[in-house]
């Protein structure tokens, strides 16, 4: 059993705002988690490194290097190039 705030606010701890109740029946008092919008992947794939970022929702793979400076670079470039040619 855990102690449940029925509104969801953590900040709002009066006793009519709580309520005792499984983690299951708490669940959906929880916001949702999202990535930001640019966020980076490093992945490792035959000996060589990439990145890949995701802007609105499009997963872009700037390629392999050799090693994490460039693959760094190349991230940063693909990164200004998305930003700089989104309108708004």
């Amino acid at each position: 059993m855990v102690v449940g705030h029925i509104d969801g606010n953590g900040m709002s701890s009066c006793w009519a705002n709580l309520r005792i109740c499984t983690p299951e029946q708490n669940r959906p008092n929880t916001r949702p988690r999202q990535k930001p919008s640019g966020s980076i992947v490093a992945c490792r794939r035959d000996d060589k490194g990439g990145v890949k970022i995701k802007h609105k929702g499009i997963s872009h793979d700037p390629g392999q290097f050799d090693d994490e400076i460039e693959a760094t670079k190349a991230h940063d470039r693909k990164a200004i190039d998305l930003w700089a040619n989104t309108p708004g």
